[in-house]
């Protein structure tokens, strides 16, 4: 670990997020031109594809595991008028969250009553670059909207197209918008990653890989859950006094 140096990671555009290392990686690469009661249920295991169908093709010492929490916390003007609570807001909040805008040039879209697909920020490791687009489901009850996805895929630089990783991998993601009191809203997730890396980066030392992935996606992570946040409190706090909002929006409910 000692022979790279994780600098920073900087958006290089609106669109990107870049980890960058020490000459090292290039050498290696080159080659290949409130509170902890809350349940966030989610496991190393996860599926790429659909439950029960893994991605990862070998055991041991080629699987790097890539973990990224997060939580975060944003404050709202907390509402006294029946109805217009903040729990009751985010019993709602699945009809409209893709009205809201992601930061980084991630895009959230509705496609079904309980379904969304998720395009996330390229990131930018060493060499190579991938951009994740997930199938997400989601629900939603009193004070609460839930979503998760198991089902993710992968485009990529060169290096991560020619060696097929977007086939070696396997995700679980679980994240939830919570009203923490009436006037805070708190997010709390978790994203898990078993990657099955070919060579050459197989031949990378484990403690880079992973380090790197968990930096880079636990920023990303970061990044996206902190602005969401903000932005459902800022929708909360307009929705709470606008009346024409509300109806506009009960008006484009989806409907089977």
């Amino acid at each position: 670990m000692a022979a790279f140096s994780l600098s920073k990671v900087l958006p290089t555009s609106t669109h990107s997020l870049q980890v960058r290392s020490a000459r090292p990686s290039q050498r290696v690469l080159g080659g290949a031109s409130r509170r902890s009661k809350l349940a966030i249920r989610a496991q190393s295991q996860a599926t790429g594809t659909e439950a029960g169908e893994s991605k990862i093709q070998t055991s041991g010492e080629s699987v790097v595991k890539i973990v990224a929490e997060v939580r975060a916390t944003a404050p709202v003007k907390k509402s006294t008028s029946p109805g217009l609570d903040l729990a009751t807001y985010l019993s709602e909040s699945n009809e409209f969250v893709d009205d809201l805008s992601l930061p980084l040039g991630a895009v959230l879209k509705r496609t079904e009553k309980a379904k969304w697909v998720i395009l996330l920020p390229k990131l930018d490791l060493f060499d190579v670059w991938v951009q994740p687009t997930a199938t997400a489901g989601g629900e939603t009850k009193m004070g609460e909207f839930h979503i998760w996805s198991k089902q993710a895929d992968i485009k990529g630089s060169h290096h991560v197209e020619s060696l097929e990783l977007y086939k070696r991998y396997d995700c679980d993601a679980d994240i939830r918008w919570m009203a923490l009191d009436p006037d805070t809203i708190m997010c709390a997730g978790k994203l898990v990653l078993n990657i099955d890396m070919p060579a050459p980066f197989s031949a990378m030392p484990k403690a880079v890989t992973q380090g790197a992935g968990d930096f880079a996606v636990g920023t990303m992570m970061s990044v996206l859950s902190d602005n969401f946040t903000k932005s459902l409190a800022d929708d909360y706090n307009n929705w709470a006094t606008n009346v024409a909002l509300r109806e506009k929006r009960k008006a484009n409910y989806w409907k089977e």
